[in-house]
């Protein structure tokens, strides 16, 4: 089973008990945002959540970009950024 299919499973069986999970609930976007104002949100958002400790381990050993366990990522290491770095386009 892979962390994400792991975190997954984790989130339904805390959701099914009522357990705060505020990505379930909230417009996935917010998670992924290049605005300061959302990326704040989702970073307060998390502070209660029922799995985040599962949620920021998993997303640090994937690699992941984008707010998980109440943490700003890139590419999986924690940024004290504000904002997410916009991919580079290659030159044409």
């Amino acid at each position: 089973m892979t962390s994400l299919t792991r975190l997954f499973t984790t989130i339904d069986v805390a959701a099914d008990r009522g357990l705060e999970v505020p990505c379930v609930r909230e417009d996935e976007g917010l998670w992924f945002s290049d605005d300061p104002r959302d990326i704040e949100r989702a970073k307060t958002l998390c502070q209660r959540c029922a799995v985040r400790h599962e949620c920021l381990t998993g997303a640090t050993e994937r690699g992941d970009t984008g707010v998980w366990g109440a943490e700003l990522l890139e590419r999986g290491r924690i940024s004290n950024r504000r904002v997410l770095r916009k991919a580079r386009s290659s030159p044409e």
